[in-house]
């Protein structure tokens, strides 16, 4: 789990807000029994004095060895006379209607007490509150409750005819294509491998772009989206001036995170060749690719263009880049949103 300096300071802000809710709560209910039950007031104050007591009768005798201290006999007694407060103070709770742990810390998280860490290694609570940062900064949690692999259907590409170039029908060949999504998944820390998904518009490149970013979100890995046009729009608002964007929303913002955009696990660009190409969208993407095949990190683009296409639209540095380091997917068969605007029809 690959996290940005960024990324960790706005989970650890959050660990930092429950602590101090819980301490809140903690406060609000220590007056509320100290208010009802008085003698609750009384016990504690007692046993910070006993705490007090014996922390100065220990410091006097300073030279005696680490190994005696545990058996000193003002030691042994502060722990009688704690357990005899406890006991106590639960009695009092549950006789005045509360629980007996009423006045302890509550935790979102009791393994960790919303610390985010249980000896020094990562608690669960703080993996999944990564997994959780990553799906609102990839611009895709309300799509992949839609569009992830338990969804996807083969039986809306066609059985026939036999596609020459592939010799296969589209449902075939698409059957191929998921197989090749899926081992891109499962090989995906160890190959770090990029796709470039073509063919013609409705076809599901945009569909299955989204299984794979849902599936790899979920094992822990930070995913950005974009439109190609909305991507090189904020490349523009960015690098021209316009103020950072909130991490809580890179998406919806008018600019992008710089430093997500070249180390996130996955980076998704999506209909490129729909943006107005010129000098500042060639050179963006160049860099985008070559910095980010460079230190091993993956790209999926889609295109409604042919490869034809994308090498008479972009420079030739840029397809000799995608043609040499890509995973090149081609999409047959017939336009699905049609299709299913015809069934609902």
């Amino acid at each position: 789990m690959n996290l940005t300096t960024a990324q960790y300071n706005e989970i650890m802000r959050e660990y930092s807000r429950r602590q101090n809710a819980s301490h809140r709560l903690q406060e609000e209910r220590r007056a509320e029994v100290y208010r009802l039950i008085p003698q609750m007031h009384e016990l504690d104050s007692l046993a910070g004095s006993l705490g007090l007591s014996c922390a100065r009768s220990m410091l006097s005798d300073s030279v005696m060895p680490e190994e005696e201290a545990a058996g000193h006999p003002d030691l042994k007694r502060f722990r009688y006379q704690m357990k005899s407060i406890t006991r106590e103070r639960m009695r009092l709770l549950i006789e005045n209607g509360y629980p007996e742990d009423y006045l302890e810390p509550v935790y979102v998280c009791e393994d960790c007490h919303d610390t985010g860490y249980v000896d020094g290694k990562m608690c669960h609570c703080f993996r999944q509150n990564a997994i959780d940062l990553f799906f609102t900064q990839s611009g895709l949690k309300n799509a992949l409750d839609r569009e992830n692999f338990s969804r996807f259907r083969l039986d809306y590409y066609p059985d026939e005819p036999i596609i020459p170039s592939v010799g296969k029908s589209p449902r075939a060949h698409m059957r191929d294509v998921l197989s090749q999504c899926r081992a891109f998944i499962d090989t995906f820390d160890q190959e770090h491998g990029s796709l470039l998904f073509y063919g013609e518009t409705g076809l599901g490149k945009t569909f299955l772009s989204h299984c794979i970013a849902g599936a790899l979100l979920e094992t822990g890995h930070s995913v950005l989206y974009y439109s190609s046009e909305s991507l090189f729009r904020a490349l523009g608002n960015t690098l021209f001036g316009k103020a950072e964007p909130a991490l809580s929303n890179l998406a919806d913002a008018g600019n992008v995170d710089l430093s997500l955009l070249y180390t996130c696990d996955l980076l998704i660009i999506d209909d490129l060749g729909t943006e107005i190409v010129n000098s500042f969208v060639a050179s963006q993407l160049f860099r985008l690719i070559n910095e980010r095949l460079e230190s091993g990190r993956s790209i999926l683009i889609s295109t409604n263009l042919t490869l034809a296409q994308l090498s008479a639209l972009y420079s030739e540095r840029i397809m000799s880049r995608i043609t040499s380091s890509f995973l090149l997917i081609a999409f047959y068969g017939n336009d699905i949103r049609l299709f299913k605007k015809l069934q609902q029809s």
